[in-house]
């Protein structure tokens, strides 16, 4: 069985996870009577996020900016998105701004452990916002990596806690 292979072509690029809605689209929009043709035109011309949904910017200094602010605090997303930042980032140094994952419950610990270790892989630096992120990553600690990465944090926020736990000297 030959299987005919498009891409689609969207104007900012995306992380993988956007590949399964796209193609999770395009199945239902056929199955409504839609040929695959017209749904990939419709989402090559017609599909935008909306504002801090990995809206790129370009910044100075031939940097790139990407907000994912709006809510983007479930696991594989994030995970996604600190894979995707890693690869289109290759050149440069990546730095990312995370704050809390908030509503997740029981899994809160577990899923802020994930992106944890996801940001040691990918980020050359990373700055921490608010006391789930600050706590969970306060295990990382020991990893002398993770002690460079973590100063930028320990500078905006020197009153934190969790802080004097890591018997860091400044």
């Amino acid at each position: 069985m030959r299987v005919k292979t498009t891409k689609l072509k969207i104007a900012n690029p995306l992380p993988a996870h956007f590949g399964y809605s796209f193609l999770l689209t395009i199945a239902v929009a056929k199955a409504a009577g839609v040929s695959v043709t017209d749904s990939i035109n419709s989402l090559e011309n017609g599909f935008s996020l909306p504002p801090g949904r990995m809206s790129v910017f370009k910044g100075i200094k031939n940097t790139v900016l990407i907000d994912s602010s709006y809510n983007n605090a479930t696991l594989v997303p994030m995970l996604d998105l600190l894979s995707f930042v890693a690869e289109v980032g290759k050149p440069r140094r990546r730095v990312g701004i995370i704050g809390d994952m908030r509503e997740l419950g029981t899994m809160s610990k577990l899923v802020h452990e994930k992106v944890a270790e996801k940001i040691l892989e990918t980020l050359d630096l990373v700055i921490l916002i608010g006391p789930l992120a600050s706590n969970i990553f306060y295990q990382y600690s020991k990893s002398m990596i993770f002690r460079r990465r973590i100063l930028s944090l320990i500078l905006l926020l020197p009153n934190q806690p969790f802080l004097n736990k890591l018997n860091l000297r400044i």
